[in-house]
C-alpha cells in the first residue's frame, strides 16, 4: 500500500458525500487521459449529451470497505464527448486551462502511482448547466476549481512563455505576405 501525502487525507470526501455521489451519476472508472482509445465509448455515446462532469481521484484505504475519493474538478458541457476530447488533446494555447487536468494526472501518478482518476457525469439540460455546476462545486469543493497559486518564478516563466508564443504568432501573421 502506498503512503499517501497529507493533502490526500485533507481533501478526501466524507463518507456522506461519497454516498450522495453514488446515487446519481454515470461513472467511467479509471479514465486514462493519455490513451484516447479507452475513451471511445464516451466519444460515441455522449457526443451531444449535456451535463456536469466531475473528475475524482480514487485510492484504496487500508482496512476500509470502500475506496476514498478526492474531488479534482467539476465542469459543465453541452457535449461530454467534445469536452473529454479537449482534455485528452495536446496543449492548446487558446485553452491552457484544459491542460491542467492532464498535468495534475501526471503529477499525481508520480506521487501516488496507485491512485486512479475517474470521470463521473450527470445529464442536465443546457438551461440548468450553470446552476447545477455551481451547486456541485459548492457541495464538493474540488481542488482545481479553486484559484491556484503558483510560485512567482513559475508565474514569470508562464508569462515569458506566453509572450514568446504570441510574439512568434504575431510575427508569423504580419510577415505572412512577405
Amino acid at each position: 500500500m502506498t503512503a499517501f501525502p497529507a493533502w490526500a487525507k485533507k481533501y478526501t470526501m466524507s463518507e456522506t458525500l461519497c454516498d450522495t455521489l453514488k446515487k446519481e451519476p454515470a461513472a467511467f472508472p479509471q479514465v486514462d487521459l493519455i490513451d484516447a482509445k479507452n475513451l471511445e465509448r464516451i466519444f460515441e455515446r455522449y457526443k451531444d449529451v449535456s451535463g456536469i462532469y466531475f473528475w475524482v481521484m480514487r485510492y484504496s484505504v487500508e482496512n476500509a470497505d470502500a475506496d476514498a475519493l478526492v474531488p479534482i474538478y467539476i465542469g459543465k458541457t453541452k457535449s461530454l464527448a467534445y469536452r473529454v476530447k479537449n482534455y485528452t488533446s495536446h496543449f492548446q494555447p487558446h485553452a491552457p486551462n484544459d491542460f491542467k487536468l492532464l498535468v495534475f494526472k501526471n503529477f499525481l501518478s508520480q506521487i501516488v502511482p496507485s491512485a486512479a482518476v475517474d470521470l463521473l457525469f450527470w445529464r442536465k439540460p443546457v438551461d440548468e448547466l450553470t446552476r447545477s455546476e455551481k451547486a456541485k462545486i459548492d457541495l464538493y469543493h474540488p481542488l482545481l476549481n479553486r484559484r491556484l497559486k503558483a510560485s512567482p518564478h513559475a508565474r514569470a516563466n508562464l508569462e515569458c512563455a506566453f509572450s514568446e508564443y504570441y510574439a512568434s504568432a504575431f510575427g508569423h501573421l504580419l510577415h505572412a505576405d512577405d
